[in-house]
């Protein structure tokens, strides 16, 4: 019995020495790249939306002095309606807006809370989270899952009870996330993760 228990040190030893961190590293660059371009994509979004927004407020002004200017009804009623149509264009484009910025919010924070999850499991202290003498099987099927370019919500605590995955596409640097409700066969959400690898 002590002689089988004296092999377990060689074989954490040797667990530890083959678990490789280049994709980690890899996928980290890719979870940058992302968060760079997602903010490029936003800024010129949000630029091109502000310069609509003020050609609109110019048009809405000039509308306004026709509006003041006219003493035909006719011509008060177009330009009346003018107004309205572009108030109503205003506002929409003002929403938006509004909605650009709380999805890049929302985008931004997936990615910050990637990339903190993954320098957690990096920083971690394996042996820590290996008992001395079994192999958490936990701690390898994550290990495996982020090499692949998956992560579970909650990960750090339990895989089984995990609510949500999220993917990033190996081509295309794409985040995609699945919810891991029971509706949801192994077989289909086995299928979805591969498919978007």
């Amino acid at each position: 019995m002590e002689e089988g228990r004296s092999e377990y040190p060689e074989l954490l030893k040797s667990t530890v020495e083959n678990f490789e961190i280049d994709e980690d590293v890899q996928t980290f660059d890719r979870i940058e790249e992302s968060k760079k371009r997602l903010r490029e994509k936003r800024e010129r979004k949000l630029d091109e939306s502000r310069d609509v927004l003020k050609s609109l407020s110019r048009r809405l002004e000039l509308a306004k002095q026709s509006a003041e200017e006219s003493k035909n009804s006719a011509a008060q009623k177009e330009a009346a309606e003018e107004t309205m149509r572009l108030e109503r264009e205003k506002f929409s484009l003002a929403k938006s807006i509004n909605d650009l910025e709380s999805d890049y919010a929302s985008n931004y924070a997936t990615l910050e809370k990637l990339k903190d999850e993954q320098e957690y499991l990096n920083n971690q202290d394996v042996e820590e989270t290996v008992s001395p003498y079994v192999e958490d099987s936990t701690i390898l099927k994550l290990k495996l899952y982020r090499s692949l370019g998956i992560w579970f919500e909650g990960e750090d605590e339990n895989i089984e009870n995990t609510n949500k995955a999220l993917v990033q596409s190996t081509e295309t640097s794409n985040i995609h996330m699945i919810h891991l409700d029971q509706k949801y066969s192994n077989h289909f959400v086995a299928n979805y993760l591969w498919e978007r690898l």
